[in-house]
């Protein structure tokens, strides 16, 4: 997990893209024949993609308002990724004790 808070715009930026491939299959191909499978597996996928989005932005210190970048679409996406971190990086991480 140190991965992705290090890099926590490509970790975004990967879950992004790969959200998309995965709907894009599931439109394109119509993989379940089921309309109620296809719904459930697009539910499944939106709600993973919300999670992450709301760990990223809880990461950057940002308020949850920013999920409203979303209706933006590709502009929105840009918008998260040039967001600036808020946290202090010179204040120590609660775990760790400085003596």
């Amino acid at each position: 997990m140190n991965w992705f808070n290090r890099h926590l715009n490509l970790s975004f930026l990967f879950t992004a893209i790969a959200t998309t491939i995965l709907l894009n299959v599931i439109a394109i191909t119509d993989y379940f024949n089921d309309t109620v499978l296809t719904i459930t597996a697009i539910v499944i996928i939106a709600i993973m993609s919300l999670s992450v989005e709301i760990w990223y932005l809880r990461q950057k210190g940002r308020s949850l308002w920013c999920l409203l970048f979303n209706c933006l679409n590709i502009l929105g996406l840009i918008i998260l990724l040039s967001l600036s971190n808020k946290r202090s990086l010179s204040s120590p991480p609660k775990d760790k004790v400085v003596l």
